[in-house]
């Protein structure tokens, strides 16, 4: 039976990570498929890795902080960190990984950006902002958080040593960052921020157009999120099958595309058949708990989410 894997979110229809893998299973010839599943809550995310018999996820908003309590173990990082982005399922066990850290650094280093001793900000407070700070921090830079709910960067500062800037202060002068790591969604702006001379780099998270990094000053590199995507499934790959693939590769497989008109679309719900392995879905989306109408809605709202982006 081909192994499934899958990137679990909400939504997560516009996740490029299938393309990303499913060309490294063909590259190393893997009998396996990975998909997109959209689900509702986090404790639906790990019923549905142990019904479906999932070798690996990827986890991305909004749960992967939540999810952490339900695991069997997390490693060191994931632990620091307290978030997961991968899961590898060994036979019902279910560990939980962290290799956003990884996409961060590896993605700001391959432009030839030297991190230590340089003064980071990171916008945003959920789980990839917990694992920018940390990965900047173990490269050696000094970190400031903000956001504009104030105790969540707080709560990130206690637990991983940062510091904290106001949200507000943003429009004020920056004058002391040099990298800048955006965790904003692609809607989303900062009203007249201090883009300032000594900033060099800024880190989107975001592999589509965003107005944060539409509105950078010239002169800023701007890293876009695909880069930080690569580099945290080649982690991931790594966790999942211990091979570990070229940057290349990833570049090539990134650009492939998806007729989000044509998806092939599965849903599945308590019992779940074996066809959901045999058959190569675009998108799964759980029933659990739904109805035909509200299943419908969600998959209308996927389509219009990454068509309109």
């Amino acid at each position: 039976m081909t192994k499934l894997f899958a990137v679990f979110g909400n939504p997560v229809l516009h996740s490029k990570s299938p393309q990303l893998f499913n060309s490294l299973f063909e590259r190393f010839q893997i009998d396996a498929h990975y998909t997109r599943i959209h689900v509702e809550t986090g404790e639906e995310v790990i019923r549905a890795i142990r019904s479906l018999n999932i070798i690996g996820a990827n986890i991305t908003t909004p749960f992967k902080e939540c999810i952490i309590p339900m695991l069997d173990e997390l490693s060191k990082e994931a632990e620091q960190i307290g978030a997961v982005n991968t899961i590898l399922n060994d036979n019902g066990y279910l560990k939980g990984f962290n290799t956003d850290y990884l996409g961060v650094v590896k993605s700001i280093e391959a432009i030839g950006v030297e991190i230590f001793g340089k003064q980071c900000l990171v916008i945003g407070a959920g789980g990839a902002s917990r694992a920018a700070v940390f990965g900047l921090m173990n490269a050696g830079a000094e970190v400031f958080v903000a956001n504009r709910t104030a105790s969540k960067a707080v709560d990130i500062a206690n637990h991983l040593g940062c510091n904290v800037i106001d949200f507000n202060e943003l429009s004020k002068g920056n004058s002391k960052f040099n990298i800048v790591v955006s965790t904003l969604l692609p809607d989303v702006s900062i009203n007249n921020f201090s883009w300032d001379s000594s900033m060099s780099v800024l880190l989107d998270a975001n592999y589509r157009e965003s107005k944060f990094s539409d509105s950078a000053a010239s002169g800023i590199k701007v890293v876009r999120g695909d880069r930080w995507l690569i580099n945290q499934a080649i982690g991931s790959f790594s966790i999942f099958t211990s091979l570990e693939p070229s940057v290349d590769i990833m570049n090539d497989a990134i650009h492939l595309g998806l007729d989000y008109n044509q998806v092939k679309i599965g849903i599945f719900g308590s019992d779940v058949k074996d066809t959901l392995h045999n058959e190569r879905y675009d998108f799964l989306v759980s029933s659990v708990g739904l109805n035909p109408d509200d299943v419908k809605r969600i998959i209308d709202e996927e389509k219009h989410k990454v068509l309109k982006g």
